[in-house]
């Protein structure tokens, strides 16, 4: 559990270099609250899944997906007739930027991230909201399952053997 930990601390340690994000966090459900508990924009980082495949030695090969809330409150109309529309696609292009901070960085502990998947979610009015999903892997240490004892000889006194009698 301690590379899953790594991942989410390194993925937003990546997201508060981006600037224009002003609250990063580990997704505990903040956008569900009445208000939303965060500041706009913001990327909230969680583990979406975790498959393991067993190598037979007690080591597996972890396949991590890594899921990034993006939320933008727009304020800008988007209209063709609006002067601004141009400035209605913040969200798109802060997008480009949480992209260009998290494709194919990894460290020692996991493998590259790669962007698999990305998709609007409907939520409250006045704010955009993106799922965007990465996925990179890693290798676990064999476990050691039991403590090792020393096992010790026994003699049995043959006349306590029930066909000794």
């Amino acid at each position: 559990m301690e590379t899953l930990k790594a991942i989410i601390n390194d993925v937003m340690d990546r997201l508060q270099e981006v600037g224009d994000i002003k609250y990063v966090d580990k997704n505990w459900g903040q956008l569900m609250c009445d208000p939303p508990a965060v500041k706009y924009p913001c990327a909230l980082v969680d583990i979406g899944d975790a498959d393991y495949e067993n190598l037979g030695s007690g080591e597996q090969v972890v396949s991590v997906v890594v899921n990034i809330e993006v939320s933008v409150q727009r304020l800008t109309p988007s209209s063709n007739a609006s002067k601004r529309r141009v400035d209605s696609y913040a969200d798109l292009e802060l997008l480009g930027k949480i992209h260009n901070a998290l494709h194919l960085y990894g460290t020692d502990k996991y493998q590259p991230l790669l962007r698999i998947r990305f998709y609007k979610e409907d939520t409250e009015p006045g704010v955009s909201t993106y799922r965007v999903m990465y996925r990179t892997g890693y290798l676990t240490p064999p476990v050691e399952r039991y403590e090792k004892k020393e096992v010790r000889t026994v003699r049995i006194s043959p006349s306590l053997l029930p066909d000794a009698q």
